[in-house]
């Protein structure tokens, strides 16, 4: 459902139509079905309810009429020259966030330990242009290493496939231009859910809450068939023996991270448990940290732990809010209704302590500019008022 507030709400990608020279290629690639032609006019128009901002039509447009408020071509290149002149690397590893790799885990996993080399994610990996590899190897870049979502595991549908066909039209055009076509490498990568049959109670919640059914029991144990898990992490706050582990969300980790920002200066404290597809400059390597606002990347808000929650308030973090995508629009199925209803459920129970108010559910989408922002900014200033 649209409301009034997000039907006046400023879109992050634009069309010039006056421009538009009515080729329909974005038409025919968007994943969603989200940009259609008028029949007499023959221009084209964005979806703002079916748009996901993945991006791959603003890539894919000859003539470069769409305009996208994240990651566009010239602030990637500015940012890759900055990068260059500040670390002095020569070397660029970009990835989709769906890989799970992290500014921590990327030289393990890609077997990359050349100093010189530098990193940082995508939302997908579908939305670089063609003149987007021109401008990396004309900044002085020797290496290219792409690392994309295998296909069938692609969030975005057609981002993987799209990366692919634009990594084979890119080593023709750079080698012409003399840069060589071997600068470019790409690879696939895609995290999984892993059971411990040591700890695993065959109790089925796993297999229940699945969206997949990548989950089956047999033999007494919880069985995952690897080529259906996409890593939305639903299995793993849903398991009571804590036996399911997710590359890039591990139970541990989450909680080190959580004690250590409750154990900070900063007041009021509030931590945002952020779906990586509902906000993306949090999401961002090396982005600014607003003093008090810890946000830790959940590969979907399905991922979310009750444990976590009551960890962060137990240890005197002020506010959580649990961030999810709108609507019928969760890139991985189910797993913003999922969270919805967990993280409701622990509020019916914080109510019975008066203590409610300190979580806070926020739907919110990138596409929508500044709703995660107004979100927090409401959540913040509800706290503070609280304390009063």
């Amino acid at each position: 459902m649209t409301t009034p507030a997000l039907q006046s709400a400023e879109l992050a990608i634009s069309v010039n139509i006056d421009l538009c020279g009515n080729c329909i290629f974005c038409l025919s690639v968007c994943p969603f079905e989200a940009i259609t032609q008028n029949p007499d006019t023959k221009k084209v128009k964005i979806d703002p309810v079916k748009c996901r901002l993945c991006g791959i039509c603003y890539a894919t447009c000859p003539s470069r009429l769409i305009s996208i408020q994240y990651y566009d071509t010239e602030s990637l290149a500015s940012y890759i020259r900055e990068r260059m002149a500040k670390e002095g690397a020569d070397e660029l590893v970009v990835a989709c966030r769906g890989t799970a790799l992290t500014p921590a885990t990327w030289r393990q996993k890609l077997g990359i330990d050349r100093p010189t080399a530098m990193y940082f994610s995508l939302p997908c990996l579908g939305r670089l242009h063609l003149n987007f590899y021109v401008e990396a190897a004309s900044a002085g870049l020797k290496k290219i290493i792409l690392v994309s979502c295998e296909q069938e595991f692609c969030r975005y549908k057609k981002g993987s496939e799209t990366v692919s066909n634009r990594f084979a039209a890119a080593q023709p055009v750079l080698d012409d231009l003399g840069f060589g076509s071997d600068m470019l490498e790409l690879r696939t990568l895609a995290p999984r859910a892993e059971i411990d049959d040591k700890k695993c109670i065959t109790c089925g919640t796993c297999a229940f809450v699945c969206p997949y059914e990548a989950i089956q029991i047999k033999d007494s144990a919880a069985r995952l068939e690897k080529e259906k898990c996409k890593g939305c992490g639903l299995c793993v706050p849903g398991c009571p023996a804590i036996a399911i582990k997710l590359e890039g969300s591990d139970c541990d980790a989450v909680t080190k991270e959580i004690a250590e920002f409750a154990g900070g200066p900063a007041k009021p404290k509030v931590l945002v448990l952020g779906c990586q597809w509902s906000e993306y400059r949090s999401c961002d390597e090396g982005a600014a940290a607003r003093p008090g606002v810890k946000f830790l990347k959940m590969p979907c808000s399905g991922r979310t732990d009750v444990l976590h929650i009551l960890k962060a308030l137990s240890a005197g973090i002020d506010g959580v809010m649990v961030t999810m995508c709108l609507d019928d629009i969760c890139n991985l199925e189910t797993g913003n209704k999922r969270a919805f209803s967990r993280v409701a459920k622990v509020m019916e129970s914080l109510a019975k302590l008066g203590v409610q108010d300190r979580v806070k559910i926020a739907p919110v989408h990138p596409k929508y500019l500044g709703m995660f922002e107004n979100e927090l900014n409401a959540f913040v200033s509800k706290l503070a008022q609280g304390k009063r």
